[in-house]
């Protein structure tokens, strides 16, 4: 007497898998329930900083996100509110003498503010020519802190001020806890009528204008908000870390956030977040080949947009642009 066991087709079990992933309800609680439990698992302090690092990462990259992917304005120059914000909450500190986490909360305004300002000029172009005008911003700024040395400390940049906190489990679980609020904003703002309309821009800036959306105070209103994001998080890298230089006003951090973005899937809540993690510990373990670490982020970033243009993550959707008039 035998038994015979049904095999099911592989096509079906990646089916079972990839509905179990689009399942928030079991994905959220489950990946929560990991990362509060990482400075009791992680091996090592080492480990946790990069934890640390990806969700500031993360918030990073649900502000390009919330620019680029749902309201559609394409940005090559994002590190600078990150960068901005960075060396905003250290200047308020170490001058002024301001407690980092106010330090923090101030910077961030300011980049809102900044985020604003420069929203006008920048609804005058669009596409290629926003994305250039954007790249110039950070630029710029570096410029600045090369001739206002004294200030700005030049190539060194600026160390020697005060840290949000001396433990490791503090900042992890306050970094944690400002990128579940802020995926929380989002999620509730794409998810409102306020994320119907810039949608809306995004697929068709015409077709919003033609039904009376006032385009240009939604634009600007996302730019401010996006600032306000990425400088929040530039501020607490800075004080988690302890030094700061023109580093994180480069055209590589810039990169860096959109192949975080683009990794974990453009106009999705999650896939920014995942992309942060994936791309900031491979950044961490591939600091032993410098050489090596651009090309193979260049040649991962060329296989993805041929064969998975919408990102690795299963909940990813396809983001078509029309930027034209």
């Amino acid at each position: 007497m035998g038994f015979s066991v049904e095999r099911r087709p592989f096509s079906l079990e990646l089916a079972r898998l990839r509905k179990i992933l689009e399942d928030n309800r079991f994905l959220l609680p489950i990946t929560l329930a990991i990362l509060i439990m990482v400075p009791f698992w992680a091996p090592n302090v080492w480990v946790v900083r990069i934890f640390v690092a990806a969700n500031l990462f993360a918030i990073f990259a649900i502000s390009w996100n919330l620019l680029v992917g749902y309201t559609g304005q394409i940005s090559f120059g994002h590190a600078f509110f990150f960068g901005g914000g960075a060396y905003a909450s250290i200047l308020l500190n170490k001058y002024l003498g301001i407690s980092p986490p106010f330090a923090m909360a101030v910077s961030g305004l300011i980049c809102g503010l900044v985020g604003f300002l420069l929203g006008y000029p920048c609804l005058r172009v669009r596409g290629v020519y926003l994305a250039l005008m954007t790249w110039a911003f950070p630029l710029i700024f570096i410029g600045i802190i090369m001739y206002f040395g004294k200030i700005f400390g030049r190539e060194m940049g600026i160390s020697g001020y005060e840290g949000l906190s001396s433990s490791i489990a503090v900042n992890y679980f306050a970094s944690l806890g400002l990128l579940l609020l802020v995926m929380l904003m989002v999620s509730v703002i794409v998810n409102s009528k306020l994320g119907l309309i810039i949608k809306g821009i995004r697929d068709n800036e015409v077709l919003a204008e033609f039904v009376g959306i006032h385009v240009s105070r939604y634009k600007v209103m996302i730019f401010a908000l996006s600032g306000i994001l990425a400088g929040i998080a530039g501020g607490f890298y800075a004080h988690f870390f302890g030094s700061i230089t023109p580093e994180l006003l480069s055209v590589d951090m810039s990169i860096l956030v959109i192949i975080m973005v683009i990794v974990g899937g453009l106009g999705s809540t999650m896939g920014p977040i995942m992309g942060a993690y994936l791309v900031t510990f491979l950044n961490n373990y591939l600091l032993f080949i410098p050489e090596l670490r651009m090309m193979i982020y260049s040649f991962a970033l060329i296989v993805i947009l041929s064969l998975r243009p919408q990102g690795l993550l299963p909940w990813s959707p396809k983001i078509r642009f029309r930027t034209g008039r």
